[in-house]
């Protein structure tokens, strides 16, 4: 953590001794939290990687929130959204994005034993498979190469200098972002490229990587614990994906989801997730054509039933990083981003 991630963890730790959290969690009473996570694991990787929250902040963030929240289901949460009963206040709802293995084999123990639902969103061609997403092989591409002594050749040119300059998470960042937004069929032979000059166990990583098979999936939402909703086929940006493609991602992954849970499937969750740059106006207009209530994305605050876009979710995210440091998490889904999020919710629900 640098300077500047101190100095918010301290401010934090301040305003909690002084109760504004508690402060905020009476005034935002009324708005709905929706934490994101990704992965929860037991392995201790280096550099972290920010999808992999440990198991033991996982769980202290968990029994945290059930005492001073109320957690509620996706059932409820679309409920509200349709016109139902109203969620009582201080409400949070838990939600995973992608749908890794360890969704299943960590944090779901972990939710039956404080008996807190969350849901899950499901990248449909991924269930059952052995596939990484593209964004984690890069990391263990270059994690591995690390590790067995060789010096990974990028394409791109920053990139490039901090791996050999031995900062491997910030050439990690720079490359995905770049990788991010390429045509895939570049992207495909850049990370091609990059595969081809190390070996990855991909056995040794397949709890925290692999995702889940639908014995998995089947089996948590038999326990009346856990819910899912679509997060596409494939796990493309929807800016990214030509019109003519996107019938598969968001009505085809719907209509697969169904076919294996048996039931109507009605909330999605958008890849990357930021309004304007990772999805338009137009998809919100796809999804509810498709049968969709609501979807979520990853822009930054508390969910205002009625007023907020009900296809524009925002979320908390809770991440191996400074998210995650207990002030600054606490501070956070108290209600932090609250008054910056006001701003931008005018834009949103525009």
């Amino acid at each position: 953590m640098g300077i500047r991630g101190l100095l918010k963890v301290t401010g934090c730790k301040v305003l909690r001794s002084i109760g504004v959290d508690r402060l905020m969690r009476y005034y935002f009473r009324n708005r709905l939290l929706i934490v994101m996570y990704h992965g929860v694991t037991q392995s201790d990787y280096q550099p972290p990687v920010w999808t992999q929250l440990p198991i033991t902040i996982f769980k202290k963030q968990v029994e945290w929130l059930a005492q001073n929240y109320n957690p509620v289901t996706l059932s409820q949460v679309v409920a509200a959204i349709k016109g139902g009963d109203n969620l009582p206040p201080k409400s949070v709802l838990l939600t995973f994005d992608d749908g890794l293995k360890n969704n299943y084999t960590v944090a779901f123990p972990i939710l039956k034993q404080f008996e807190v639902p969350a849901a899950i969103f499901l990248t449909v061609d991924f269930i059952d498979s052995e596939r990484f997403f593209w964004v984690d092989e890069l990391y263990l591409a270059l994690v591995s190469a690390h590790e067995q002594g060789k010096t990974i050749v990028l394409s791109h040119r920053e990139a490039k200098s901090k791996v050999k300059a031995g900062h491997l998470w910030e050439a990690y960042l720079t490359m995905v972002e770049f990788l991010k937004r390429i045509p895939e069929k570049d992207r495909i032979l850049r990370m091609k490229a990059i595969l081809d000059q190390v070996s990855i166990e991909r056995e040794r990583y397949q709890n925290d990587f692999g995702l889940l098979s639908w014995k998995n999936v089947i089996e948590m939402e038999k326990s009346n614990l856990i819910e899912f909703g679509a997060h596409t086929a494939n796990h493309r940006i929807l800016t990214s994906i030509p019109d003519e493609e996107l019938t598969d991602e968001l009505f085809g992954a719907k209509e697969r989801l169904e076919e294996h849970l048996s039931h109507k499937v009605t909330s999605f969750c958008y890849p990357n997730g930021g309004f304007g740059k990772d999805y338009l106006p137009k998809h919100r207009e796809m999804l509810q054509a498709a049968g969709y209530d609501c979807a979520f994305s990853t822009n930054r605050g508390l969910f205002i039933n009625g007023i907020d876009h009900p296809f524009s979710i925002p979320r908390v995210a809770a991440g191996h990083d400074i998210s995650s440091e207990e002030a600054y998490f606490k501070i956070n889904v108290s209600g932090r981003a609250e008054w910056q999020h006001d701003k931008l919710r005018r834009l949103v629900n525009n």
